[in-house]
């Protein structure tokens, strides 16, 4: 998750710690069949999806566990099916 600039991971245990990557380099780094991009400030892990629910426009809306505590994690109309096809392999 970013945060300004700052970049953080977040343990099943709801613990924070700072990274020294960007999400493009952890992008890069982390296996995709685990981790997708959900938006320009957040990479999620299938494991923490617990919901997905439809929202206006196309997009989805995910409820994550843990939750990373910033409100509703959005999914863009352009990443929906990326998405879909990515939780339904």
């Amino acid at each position: 998750m970013v945060d300004g600039k700052l970049c953080f991971f977040r343990t099943w245990d709801n613990q924070r710690f700072l990274l020294d990557y960007t999400l493009e380099e952890l992008s890069e780094m982390l296996d995709p069949a685990d981790f997708f991009r959900a938006n320009r400030s957040m990479l999620i892990r299938a494991k923490a999806v617990k919901a997905i629910n439809p929202h206006f426009n196309g997009k989805l809306v995910l409820q994550l566990s843990p939750s990373p505590g910033q409100g509703e994690v959005l999914v863009s109309k352009e990443k929906a099916m990326e998405f879909k096809k990515w939780m339904g392999r």
